[in-house]
């Protein structure tokens, strides 16, 4: 088990105690923040987002293969124009 700090809002909301920790897909938790912003629980998306949503991990595009990418979307560009 890993302790969930909730604040503002959120906090004295029971069932996003219960819910948050389980929800990892996307989809469920745009819903969630939804659901928040329907109830009352939360204000805002923004207030959603910044109490609910965690970031793990940033990527980055490899700089090293950029002409690579851009032959790549010239050609499926041009397929599209076609």
């Amino acid at each position: 088990m890993h302790p969930v700090n909730n604040s503002k809002g959120v906090a004295s909301c029971e069932l996003y105690t219960f819910i948050r920790p389980q929800i990892t897909e996307a989809g469920a938790l745009g819903a969630a923040i939804i659901a928040g912003i329907g109830s009352g629980a939360l204000s805002s998306f923004r207030d959603g987002v910044q109490a609910m949503v965690k970031l793990e991990r940033n990527f980055e595009p490899n700089p090293q293969r950029q002409k690579r990418y851009a032959e790549q979307f010239e050609k499926y560009e041009s397929m599209n124009s076609e």
